[in-house]
């Protein structure tokens, strides 16, 4: 390993796996959060007691989306007059929705509450959403690209 040459071949392929492994690792973390980022999660038929009238019960780290059916413990639906929901509030530094009951009928009530819900973190906007999986597609082409690049020049698939 005296010759010049190859003691540059060789580091420029540790360069090239240091990469790779760089870039997966962070490609990998980012895909993890595109998720978040893309995707709402239908919530069923979820069981929450409501606290006392006017007090609101909330839901951390997520906001609704659309409507929200809610049933009480005999599965009738109940309307918008015995309860009522704030959406998209900052509570405690966290994103959240909150329930609370209008009258004494609906105070201390279990009921069932159906919903879709987009997680924090959730982009509203669709383009921003595509763009997401573009931005993610393209760093995987660049560092592919960025790990050939080197190969190629030391013309390490020239076979002599």
């Amino acid at each position: 390993m005296n010759n010049r040459a190859q003691q540059t071949g060789i580091g420029v392929l540790i360069m090239v796996a240091v990469l790779l492994i760089l870039g997966s690792i962070i490609l990998q973390a980012s895909a993890q959060n595109l998720g978040f980022f893309r995707n709402t999660v239908e919530i069923t038929n979820a069981s929450i007691t409501l606290g006392a009238v006017d007090v609101n019960i909330s839901a951390p780290g997520q906001a609704f989306q659309g409507t929200i059916t809610i049933f009480n413990a005999t599965d009738n639906p109940v309307g918008e007059e015995f309860f009522h929901l704030n959406n998209n509030q900052i509570v405690n530094s966290a994103l959240t929705w909150t329930i609370g009951a209008n009258n004494a009928t609906m105070a201390n009530e279990v009921i069932t509450i159906s919903y879709t819900s987009e997680p924090e973190g959730f982009s509203k906007d669709s383009g921003s959403r595509a763009m997401g999986g573009i931005i993610l597609i393209l760093f995987a082409v660049s560092v592919l690209v960025v790990s050939i690049i080197p190969v190629v020049r030391e013309k390490f698939l020239d076979l002599k």
